[in-house]
């Protein structure tokens, strides 16, 4: 069993909001991928494997690049069993990526385990973070995809796709930011 340990965080995790445990989770993944991936392996959050005119959107919380396999592997992050129940496209992975995990914390896992081994069977495996020990832990393996390798287009797009999202992201923040301080500022002046 394969464990990595993080730098202890200072919350509570029941007081959590899903969102919140969504982040911690997604960023323990990331942290693992980098540790175990001696410059080699690189992970990426929200990223949208359905490359191609006219495709779904299908973006996967985090998408591990390996370089020396030429391989992708994507983590589907449950910050609670609600959100495992509630997807429904999980599967449609399966043809875009060589393997799939799904992140839960380990409460949540060892609460559900049988329901959720039961629903993903062979084609998917599981980690687990410990809120207490800030571990991330291997549980099971998934299937391995083969599938055709990709080519330099391919992690162009990909790297593109990423880089849009941060920006898209980045300017909404700053909008939003800008929003709020013109309110105030409106607010001030009717005040004068």
């Amino acid at each position: 069993m394969a464990i990595k340990h993080l730098n202890r965080l200072n919350y509570k995790w029941e007081e959590l909001s899903r969102k919140e445990k969504t982040d911690i989770l997604t960023v323990a993944m990331l942290r693992n991928i980098c540790i175990i991936g001696n410059g080699y392996r690189i992970g990426m959050r929200e990223i949208n494997v359905n490359i191609g005119k006219h495709k779904n959107n299908l973006r996967i919380d985090v998408l591990e690049i390996n370089k020396r396999k030429n391989a992708l592997v994507g983590y589907e992050i449950k910050s609670c069993i609600e959100d495992f129940r509630a997807d429904k496209k999980w599967e449609n992975y399966l043809t875009l990526i060589n393997q799939l995990y799904f992140v839960f914390d380990s409460e949540t896992f060892e609460k559900h385990n049988e329901e959720i081994l039961q629903k993903i069977g062979n084609k998917a495996g599981v980690y687990t973070y410990s809120h207490n020990y800030n571990w991330i832990t291997f549980v099971k393996g998934g299937q391995y995809f083969q599938l055709e390798p990709k080519d330099e287009t391919f992690y162009r797009t990909i790297l593109f796709n990423y880089l849009l999202r941060k920006a898209q992201l980045e300017i909404r923040g700053n909008n939003a930011s800008n929003s709020s301080n013109n309110r105030i500022r409106t607010e001030n002046s009717t005040n004068l």
